[in-house]
């Protein structure tokens, strides 16, 4: 829905692609844009963030002082698995447009709970991809993502969701959005 509405603000062409899988890799959504490709996956955690590059990822409750590990699907940590889901898809964009440096892909943990952390902890070579936010500042963040290195065009969009037989998604609840009237209206 926020997405949705930035669309509608903005009238930016962005598509979102959901729950499909790349090879064996099985990835929760990517937003295409026209000038990036950004791999997401959610996570249902809340509190203070600690990063590690291979190890786990911890979050702590901000009211329990409890953390739990915050898995990547099989993988120990989400950068492991949104590194893995990135290339599986660097290696299918390559069949679609040889003219794009597909190195420039982008990655996001997008957090439904509020989320702290230090954005230091991202390792050196993840922070030009890797990206940690929440759904409180998610649209921002995907918004300046952007690569010169990228051009996606209406046709690519389509030949993607062509090749991955993917069904527009129509949720029941249309996004609401009403015109504010001047005094003169």
């Amino acid at each position: 829905d926020a997405l949705a509405e930035h669309f509608i603000v903005t009238e930016q062409d962005w598509t979102l692609l959901g729950n499909f899988y790349v090879g064996n890799r099985e990835l929760d959504a990517v937003l295409v844009k026209q000038n990036a490709l950004i791999v997401i996956d959610f996570k249902d955690y809340a509190g203070k963030l600690s990063l590690s590059e291979d190890g786990p990822w911890l979050i702590e409750d901000t009211a329990s002082g409890e953390s739990t590990k915050v898995k990547g699907g099989a993988s120990v940590n989400p950068l492991v698995q949104l590194r893995q889901n990135k290339f599986a898809l660097v290696g299918f964009m390559e069949k679609v447009n040889k003219n794009c440096n597909w190195g420039h892909i982008a990655a996001i943990v997008l957090f439904h709970g509020a989320i702290k952390f230090d954005a230091q902890q991202i390792p050196g070579n993840c922070k030009p991809w890797l990206h940690i936010a929440d759904m409180r500042d998610a649209v921002r963040t995907m918004e300046a993502i952007v690569s010169r290195e990228i051009h996606i065009g209406p046709k690519d969009i389509q030949y993607i969701v062509d090749w991955f037989e993917l069904t527009p998604f129509i949720p029941a609840g249309a996004v609401k959005s009403r015109l504010l009237l001047g005094p003169d209206a």
